[in-house]
């Protein structure tokens, strides 16, 4: 008796393991949904015939996909994001332009691309195609190696960062805030904008900073944002 109790036993846990029908059986054993892989896209990103850079960071809950077109001088930030392996899929974005445009859509998807050699992101906003190809490039510089004063050599824009992380900008507004280093690009921290030209820009934001070499020069590229408004910035590291 004992021996066939032992195999009785066996005989169902393999019958259990291989979805038996009983509703008692799904309710003790439920399907197995395998975990997604480990996303390999994270990283700083540079598309380097038009300027564009972007910050990828899949544990980010809020704007996990970053996108600043200093060139056509505009931004796209993602709202949540869905990661697995080489495939990162967006839900929500914030597109925002120096031209006044600021479009805040919750229900459009983007999906990114990882290849050995960078990161395709692509989506459809008004039927129309959105996207960018990159290439992966450095981690951004630390802040011991950017403290100092650093100008946009387009408008003048002047960044002055301390070594306890403490920054101005001063330029259409000044701005005043707290880089912290996270992996591989900053934080923005309680960063408040003040003496705006358009004072509906006064307020306080959070955001994102990289530095990135384009043409030769090393650039600071950082984008702050809040419920209402977005705004971005570029300096040549002296």
């Amino acid at each position: 008796m004992k021996k066939e109790l032992i195999v009785s036993t066996f005989c169902t846990s393999l019958l259990l393991g291989c979805g038996h029908e009983s509703s008692e059986v799904e309710d003790y054993f439920p399907p197995v949904v395998p975990d997604p892989e480990l996303f390999v896209g994270n990283g700083v990103y540079l598309n380097e015939q038009d300027f564009v850079v972007m910050v990828v960071d899949s544990e980010r809950d809020i704007h996990p996909i970053v996108v600043g077109d200093f060139a056509a001088n505009g931004v796209l930030l993602t709202h949540t994001g869905e990661f697995d392996n080489k495939i990162a899929k967006t839900k929500g974005i914030t597109l925002a332009s120096s031209t006044g445009d600021y479009v805040v859509e919750n229900t459009i998807e983007f999906t990114g691309e990882v290849s050995d050699n960078g990161m395709y992101i692509y989506g459809d906003v008004d039927d129309q195609m959105i996207a960018y190809s990159f290439a992966k490039t450095s981690n951004s510089m630390n802040l011991a190696s950017l403290v100092g004063t650093h100008t946009n050599p387009v408008d003048g824009t002047t960044w002055r960062i301390a070594i306890d992380g403490s920054f101005e900008i001063n330029g259409s507004c000044i701005v005043n805030g707290t880089l912290r280093y996270n992996r591989y690009y900053f934080d923005i921290l309680e960063a408040e904008a003040s003496n705006c030209a358009d004072d509906r820009f006064n307020g306080t934001y959070e955001g994102m900073m990289t530095t990135v070499t384009y043409q030769n020069d090393v650039y600071l590229s950082g984008i702050i944002f809040n419920d209402t408004a977005v705004m971005w910035s570029t300096a040549v590291k002296q």
